[in-house]
């Protein structure tokens, strides 16, 4: 293998055909996601990790169109909770957070009693 690089060895595995049919599907797929956005609001228990997993879960099966997607919360995510594209804010900044990345989905996920305040 003297002399051989990744991409050499990447070629061997795949074949050069299957990568570019890869490369156009995933190219078809960012140019599809032209649609709406979606935005749940989700309450959520910060001692709680399973409803911090649902959150990030949630994120994940809405990026799969190709899109990025976010956890927009009031609280910092929880250590042990999966890792995510996770913004803090001000519950009446959560807006600011959504405006500032217009074609990201996003799950709200904020305190139970924050919404029943709100």
């Amino acid at each position: 293998m003297a002399g051989r690089t990744l991409e050499d060895v990447f070629d061997y595995f795949v074949p050069v055909e299957e990568q570019r049919t890869a490369r156009a599907n995933a190219a078809k797929r960012k140019q599809s996601a032209a649609g709406p956005v979606t935005r749940w609001c989700l309450a959520v228990d910060p001692e709680r990790l399973l409803s911090c997993a649902l959150a990030v879960d949630l994120a994940a099966g809405l990026a799969r169109d190709g899109r990025d997607a976010l956890v927009v919360s009031s609280f910092e995510r929880p250590r042990l909770a999966p890792k995510a594209d996770w913004r803090v804010a001000e519950l009446d900044g959560l807006g600011a957070v959504l405006d500032a990345h217009p074609d990201a989905h996003a799950i709200v996920a904020v305190r139970a009693d924050e919404v029943a305040g709100a």
